[in-house]
């Protein structure tokens, strides 16, 4: 066992191993004296501060009580650090990948996101959320709304730290459901990118192909430890931490920067399209 920097993956991994001891009542030094580690040891595991071996972490899932299944899971999980980057596949279990995305945000001091297609889902109104995630043919309506209330909560870190969005104008005039439930999103755009540190900044369909900064992706950054890297896709989140394929990543925020509208030119467009929503929920009426 050895002691390294702070990573994205060995903070996942600790907490994922402090949440299955503290969910059996077995505080922290009645599992080390069982292991025969000291209690240091022990925290800084649980800390992300410590590496842990794959037998180190077969032992410990084994005091446990833990099944074979949930000890290979985790086994894989570690082993991902050797490559630098690991999957979160989306799947009915929530943890799969949203609590993988909600504890890598709400440990970031400061994060990115670029959303070429939607609006990003810390942004998300609740209607709107549902209306994404009821897409996914797979789900059954219990699981959605826990999908959807899932989201909802993560929305409290924006509240903390600080959050760049990087929003396509196309995703704000994709309708999803009806014309109240885009303008109620927009508003609450509008409302948001009045927070302090919070920047909503919108790419404009009139940049034409310099608007193209391919799919979607969001960048976090820590107090201590390599940035991590978000890329989202239909089926699974990579999350990447080798600094050769998050560097690329980084170098471009600045393109987008540099083709983005400004805060405020970015809260007129927003307000303008809200307006066509209310327009358009004023037509149906007529």
């Amino acid at each position: 066992m050895g002691v390294n920097a702070s990573t994205a993956m060995s903070r996942e991994l600790g907490h994922e191993m402090r949440l299955r001891r503290e969910a059996l009542g077995m505080t922290l030094a009645e599992l080390s004296q069982t292991l025969g580690w000291s209690i240091s040891r022990t925290s800084r595991i649980e800390n992300g501060l410590a590496t842990v071996s794959d037998v180190e972490l077969a032992h410990y899932m084994a005091y446990l009580g833990s099944t074979l299944a949930e000890t290979l899971e985790l086994v894989r999980f570690r082993q991902g650090r050797d490559r630098g980057y690991w999957l979160s596949p989306h799947g009915l279990r929530l943890e799969d990948s949203l609590n993988s995305l909600a504890f890598h945000e709400a440990s970031a001091i400061a994060t990115v996101h670029y959303q070429p297609l939607v609006v990003p889902g810390l942004l998300q109104t609740e209607d709107y959320a549902r209306a994404m995630i009821s897409r996914e043919t797979w789900r059954t309506s219990d699981n959605i709304e826990e999908c959807v209330q899932a989201r909802m909560y993560r929305q409290r870190v924006v509240t903390r730290g600080r959050h760049e969005f990087y929003v396509h104008e196309q995703a704000l005039r994709l309708r999803v459901g009806n014309p109240r439930l885009m303008h109620e999103q927009l508003l609450k755009l509008v409302l948001l990118a009045d927070l302090q540190d919070v920047h909503v900044r919108i790419v404009p369909l009139a940049a034409g192909e310099r608007s193209v900064f391919g799919n979607s992706f969001g960048l976090f950054e820590y107090d201590s430890g390599r940035p991590l890297l978000s890329l989202p896709n239909f089926a699974t989140t990579v999350f990447i931490e080798d600094p050769e394929h998050v560097d690329p990543f980084v170098l471009l925020t600045p393109s987008i920067e540099q083709v983005a509208l400004d805060t405020r030119q970015s809260q007129e467009l927003l307000a303008a399209i809200a307006l066509d929503y209310e327009r358009a929920v004023e037509d149906q009426r007529t």
